[in-house]
């Protein structure tokens, strides 16, 4: 048992790890989660705030109500009370006796709904100051997770391979250097094959050949 308890915790232990290290590679799309569900709880308590609200609105409405139905009846006992009709009278009272019972609980029932309202009220106001702070950190890290992937990618480039590449562009270069060499002396060959020494014989027969007039002048002197 000790031992299936021990594999255990190292399996929990590794997980934990493991979990850690994936939310470290992605921390941006956690913080993204994290600030979904934030506005999330928003929207809900923004919607609690307007259902009480509401509820505080119909209370009042029917509070107003009961009370202008007693007031009626007040009026109406002591209009019987004055005819001497003290039996109508006595009924009245107590109709208004229970709408002031009503009253009474519709009261409590509004002091109630207007603290939790403002209970939420703060608890909203609270959760929107913490939504705009995490959409403002999420826009840095944003930023920074850009950034540090770029640069993480740039540290990867090993500055011995680029070494290495530039060696062989020159290798090459050089390469291509020696065939553009050989080709243009097997060009000078081909043309000189081509004609180019039998023209170089008729000048100099001719005497046209390189020095022929400097020999003429020394000849005429």
């Amino acid at each position: 048992m000790k031992v299936l308890q021990s594999v255990m915790r190292w399996f929990k232990a590794k997980d934990a790890k493991m979990a850690e290290a994936i939310e470290k590679e992605n921390e941006v799309a956690f913080a993204e989660q994290d600030l979904d569900g934030m506005r999330k709880d928003f929207t809900q308590v923004s919607n609690n705030v307007g259902e009480v609200k509401a509820s505080i609105a119909g209370l009042k409405r029917d509070l107003l109500e009961k009370k202008r139905q007693t007031e009626n009846l007040e009026s109406d006992a002591r209009a019987l009370l004055d005819k001497n009709k003290e039996s109508l009278a006595v009924q009245l009272c107590a109709q208004i006796e229970t709408l002031e019972q009503e009253s009474q609980v519709y009261e409590s029932s509004i002091a109630q709904q207007e603290n939790m309202l403002k209970t939420l009220e703060k608890k909203r106001n609270e959760l929107k100051a913490a939504v705009g702070q995490a959409e403002s950190s999420l826009r840095m890290m944003q930023t920074m997770d850009s950034v540090t992937r770029a640069s993480e990618k740039i540290s990867s480039v090993r500055v011995g391979n680029t070494t290495s590449a530039l060696s062989r562009f020159k290798n090459r270069e050089k390469r291509l250097q020696s065939r553009l060499d050989k080709a243009t002396a097997m060009n000078e060959m081909s043309v000189e094959d081509s004609g180019g020494g039998l023209k170089n014989e008729v000048d100099e027969a001719l005497g046209r050949g390189q020095g022929s007039s400097v020999l003429a002048r020394l000849k005429k002197g």
